[in-house]
């Protein structure tokens, strides 16, 4: 699969808060006594409405290996360095105390909400993940009805279960449960925790809970001067499936998806600096260790810096489209970015094959679901611009749309559309790409014809079922595969700043490409041009300049700032004008 990215702001899984991981590094202490060993574990809030699945991001993990005789207890002034070591609490999660309205007693705190919970023990944490369908409604709003759940768990295999739990400071409010009839068994006076402490959970070895500011639970081991962190067994339980690839990540199967865990980088803190210490996951059922491929240096800490992400591929379930046979599926992923007010990721690309759409989870509704003519295979007949978008977990199609006309040639020129560039506006999802076919465009495009292979815009709602705005976009030249609208801006709902590559002098009467006498560069200097330009009210261009030498430059990317000034990127053979 063509997987390209051309926006250097694109919110990756990472920033589509499908994911986070964080590293926290502790500065190194000069002797074994006062080695101290942290390991980080982030899990992704499930109590926010922005998830539909809980995500997890799998620790950082800070150890000095040596002895037995591991320290059950830090002298205070050691302590006081591994306080303010720990990453500050954001105080986002309130762990619910359990005095009886859970019934099992196993469950020392909680947090719980519509999209799943979590329930704390001595020796595991257990997720419940729930899993929505839309429905969409034409005069009310949209209705999320629960479809299922799936509960997993992470067992600390060989835990203390007399380990002592310390609690931080409290919420102010207090809660009560009157939930039956018989007054036995009301429940009052229910405390709120920011975060908890499993002291010596393992021989030497802490595990604190609490919040980070974006929503996310975190959890930390520390590990005191000469325990052994090999005492750390993790064990998956409930999950579908539980691999190791041949990348060395580990694959997590889930119900409606999978996650991954990496570890991307390991390495020992020494006195001449960073040293690279790869370290391997060790399977056995399912029960996960470590194992180093090199010697460990005792003496020194060893980070393992590990992350989580989820994964899906977008294939129709192999189903074929509108070709039928045994097609072949092509799809190019351009454009990535997240609405992180929804946790929904947008992504935008080139497709060569209908996908159905009637069923789960590709039940997606959309402005053109069906194209005529899109009959799959390798790079050999016709493919249109998509743009979809995915819930937070990855596990369900939430909408899709392709864009082009209904029906497409595979006859020599075949046609071809790809979207490039996508960005969100409050409202509003902008796409951005290049077309050698008539595609639909607005009554009110900014230009509204076609000259050979063009760049083009266009605006859809948030639901992707209405076509708000198009225009195509470009010169009498052919802007051709690599030449399209790579990257847009959008500022407002209707305002926006895009850039492409010209291959020859843009109009300046009807439409004028040009408005601003006093632009950088109104001149086309060579064979083809950078070309950036803003607009306001969708289809009122406020200026557009050129940017290159007499030779060949070629668009890449930009970016705008909160002050309005833009940077962008691109490549090309000559001088830029004052370079």
């Amino acid at each position: 699969m063509k997987n390209i990215q051309y926006k250097s702001s694109y919110h990756s899984f990472n920033l589509f808060k499908s994911l986070s991981m964080y590293t926290s590094l502790h500065s190194k202490i000069p002797n074994q006594k006062n080695t101290l060993t942290s390991i980080s574990y982030i899990f992704k809030d499930l109590l926010s409405m922005n998830y539909k699945l809980l995500l997890i991001t799998l620790f950082s993990l800070f150890v000095c290996l040596n002895s037995n005789n591991a320290q059950t207890s830090l002298d205070p002034e050691l302590k006081k360095q591994v306080t303010e070591s720990l990453k500050a609490n954001g105080n986002t999660i309130r762990f619910m105390e359990n005095k009886g309205q859970i019934a099992k007693k196993e469950v020392l705190y909680y947090f719980a909400g519509k999209n799943g919970s979590v329930y704390i023990e001595k020796n595991k944490l257990v997720f419940v993940a729930n899993y929505y369908k839309t429905v969409k409604h034409n005069f009310l709003e949209d209705e999320n009805s629960l479809t299922g759940q799936h509960t997993f768990s992470i067992n600390f295999n060989g835990a203390n279960l007399n380990s002592k739990l310390n609690l931080g400071d409290h919420f102010r409010t207090k809660y009560n449960y009157f939930t039956d009839l018989d007054s036995t068994k009301w429940v009052s006076g229910v405390q709120a925790s920011k975060d908890l402490t499993l002291e010596d959970i393992y021989k030497g070895i802490d595990l604190r809970l609490y919040s980070t500011e974006d929503g996310s639970l975190e959890f930390d081991w520390i590990v005191k001067p000469h325990a052994d962190y090999n005492q750390i067994k993790l064990e998956f339980e409930g999950q579908d499936s539980l691999i190791i690839k041949p990348d060395g990540s580990l694959k997590i199967g889930l119900r409606e998806n999978e996650l991954q865990l990496h570890i991307p980088e390991s390495y020992q803190l020494t006195d001449q600096g960073k040293v690279l210490n790869k370290l391997n996951f060790v399977q056995d059922g399912n029960a996960i260790s470590f194992k180093p491929e090199t010697a460990i240096d005792p003496f020194y800490p060893l980070i393992i810096d590990p992350t989580l992400l989820w994964g899906s591929f977008m294939d129709g379930n192999g189903l074929n489209g509108d070709g039928g046979g045994a097609a072949i599926f092509d799809q190019y992923l351009f454009a990535i970015q997240l609405d992180t007010l929804t946790s929904i990721l947008y992504a935008a690309g080139a497709c060569n094959l209908n996908i159905p759409t009637n069923a789960a989870p590709y039940d997606a509704n959309g402005y053109r679901n069906i194209i005529t003519g899109l009959n799959g295979g390798s790079n050999v007949n016709g493919w249109v611009s998509i743009v979809y978008r995915i819930n937070s977990t990855g596990g369900d199609l939430v909408d899709l749309t392709l864009y082009g006309r209904t029906t497409i040639s595979n006859s020599n020129p075949r046609n071809e559309g790809e979207a490039h560039s996508l960005s969100l506006s409050q409202n509003r999802v902008f796409i951005g790409g290049y077309t050698n076919d008539s595609i639909p465009i607005t009554a009110n495009a900014f230009d509204n014809t076609r000259n050979g292979n063009d760049s083009y815009l266009a605006v859809f709602n948030k639901a992707l079922d209405t076509l708000v705005y198009a225009t195509y976009l470009g010169s009498s030249g052919n802007e051709g595969e690599n030449l399209g609208v790579n990257s847009i801006q959008a500022l407002s709902d209707s305002t926006y700043v895009l850039g492409f590559t010209p291959a020859a002098a843009l109009p300046t009467t009807t439409p004028n490409y040009l408005p601003d006498a006093a632009a950088y560069d109104i001149t086309f200097g060579g064979v083809q041009d950078m070309y950036l330009c803003k607009f306001s009210n969708l289809n009122i261009m406020s200026w557009g300049t050129y940017i290159g030498g007499t030779s060949t430059e070629t668009f890449n990317d930009l970016e705008v700032f909160p002050d309005g000034r833009i940077t962008f990127a691109g490549w090309g053979a000559g001088v830029l004008p004052g370079e």
